[in-house]
């Protein structure tokens, strides 16, 4: 199912895409008027909503463990600087029954809290638990959704 003859930073970028769509389709559907941006590089935002809403999307597998979303802190700052924050969860590896797979989840980017962390290969990551006032799930993917998202999911976890 997994495309392993893309690079890492390819799958990287193709889950990116896929989920800022599902983003936009589902607020397009709820009616919302969405402007994409034209720069895959913005370091501001994704998308703009109703005309002034700026709003950023990541994709990432929920980390179990933790009961949590997380990035590379590098990416903190456009995070915490946009109106709207938006998470889409691909299905976790290690749990393909875990609560919080395949869903979108609005964060409030002003006042979620978050914890930091590091990989068992030397990464840094900020975690933010699903379990706060700030996260709240809105949408649930489906079956569809969560198959384009599995197209470009890998996990190193159990490796090494």
């Amino acid at each position: 199912m997994v495309d392993y003859n893309l690079t890492h930073g390819e799958r990287i970028a193709n889950l990116g895409k896929i989920g800022e769509t599902i983003v936009s389709n589902w607020l397009n559907r709820t009616g919302h008027s969405v402007e994409l941006s034209l720069d895959k590089y913005d370091y501001q935002k994704d998308m703009i909503v109703d005309g002034n809403r700026v709003v950023e999307v990541k994709t990432e597998q929920p980390y179990v463990r933790f009961n949590c979303v997380s990035f590379r802190p590098d990416q903190l700052r456009k995070c915490t600087s946009v109106d709207d924050l938006y998470v889409v969860t691909s299905v976790a590896l290690v749990n393909e029954n875990y609560k919080h797979n395949g869903k979108i989840f609005r964060i409030d980017p002003k006042n979620f809290t978050s914890f930091k962390y590091r990989t068992k290969f030397g990464i840094d990551m900020i975690g933010i638990p699903f379990n706060q006032p700030s996260v709240k799930e809105v949408y649930v993917l489906t079956d569809k959704e969560k198959n384009e998202l599995m197209k470009y999911s890998k996990s190193e976890y159990g490796r090494v």
